[in-house]
């Protein structure tokens, strides 16, 4: 089936081209065995969350540390998942009752919309913890990262690692400290302890879901420009490799539609990208009706790192389908 879609899509080799006539040589064999023995393991990766309690390895020699792990969504394990999803439905349940208990709300109708949309927000946080945790319980995700770490490329990939983890806890402490100050300054809304509590749990889980996301996009970009440059390399002598450039594109495909697709992580994030743009609408209406105070200054900040943030998703996704 792959074949046959390089054969009519693909324009790095000619529609008219075959496999060779004669037989695989012993490196094809021992390819071939490879490949049986790769897709036979990767049936029961992620589809479910049974091993949801290994400890995500392959995040640790990434140069994450493992007690930093622990406390993170989807990263401690099915403890620390049911502890996250408690918070994340409590949350929900909270602002729920908020919503519906408010007798004078400020400014109208626009704080009930508010909690609401501060409760849809964290029920959309349950998707990404409980895909994070497919994914931290998938083989093939494991087996991936561990590939790449010894390959030529592992320096490279532990050093995105660090940079990616330093700059998402920048731009989440960022936002965290101004939705504090934008609570202790703004009588917008008045939610006690409510405000922290969502504040704090959405930041968290927004930190990891980054990282995650980042870290997918890398090794999945790596693997296909793996494929492209011995492509380019063999350009002359194409047809002698035919039979491992084809099964090394199933492999890239099977690796994208698990870690992507059969975890829920693209969906989730989906669902993540809808609610900023619901957010950053509400920030834009109210800011224009209510600049009394600090509250215009930091909802242009809100905008511009949610902004921000759904340029980050948007190139994601769109440059690993465009290569």
């Amino acid at each position: 089936l792959a074949a046959r879609h390089v054969e009519r899509k693909c324009l790095v080799w000619p529609r008219e081209f075959s496999y060779p006539s004669q037989e695989p040589d012993d490196a094809n064999a021992c390819g071939v065995q490879a490949y049986t023995a790769y897709t036979s393991s990767t049936s029961d990766s992620a589809s479910d969350l049974d091993n949801v309690g290994k400890q995500p390895q392959c995040m640790s020699q990434l140069g994450c540390g493992s007690c930093g792990l622990q406390v993170l969504p989807g990263m401690g394990g099915s403890n620390g998942m049911k502890v996250w999803l408690c918070l994340l439905a409590s949350g929900c349940a909270w602002f729920l009752w908020l919503a519906l208990s408010r007798s004078e709300p400020v400014l109208g109708s626009y704080a009930f919309w508010a909690m609401l949309v501060f409760s849809a927000r964290l029920f959309v946080c349950v998707f990404l913890v409980v895909s994070i945790s497919k994914l931290m319980a998938s083989d093939l995700f494991h087996r991936v990262v561990l590939e790449e770490l010894a390959s030529s490329d592992g320096a490279r990939l532990r050093c995105f690692t660090a940079k990616t983890i330093c700059l998402t806890a920048l731009w989440t402490a960022f936002s965290l400290a101004f939705g504090l100050a934008w609570h202790i300054t703004s009588s917008v809304l008045r939610l006690g302890f409510a405000a922290p509590f969502y504040l704090v749990v959405f930041t968290i889980v927004k930190f990891s879901a980054m990282t995650v996301l980042l870290l997918l996009w890398k090794l999945s970009v790596v693997r296909i420009d793996h494929l492209r440059d011995r492509v380019a390399s063999h350009d002359a002598n194409v047809r002698l490799i035919w039979r491992d450039v084809t099964r090394e594109y199933k492999d890239i495909a099977v690796v994208i539609d698990e870690v992507w697709s059969r975890t829920g992580f693209a969906n989730a994030w989906a669902l993540m990208s809808g609610s900023d743009l619901v957010i950053i609408g509400g920030i834009l209406g109210t800011t224009k009706h209510y600049t009394e105070d600090a509250w215009s200054y930091l909802s242009y900040f809100w905008v511009l790192s949610m902004s921000v943030a759904l340029a980050i998703v948007v190139y994601c996704f769109a440059s690993i389908s465009a290569q």
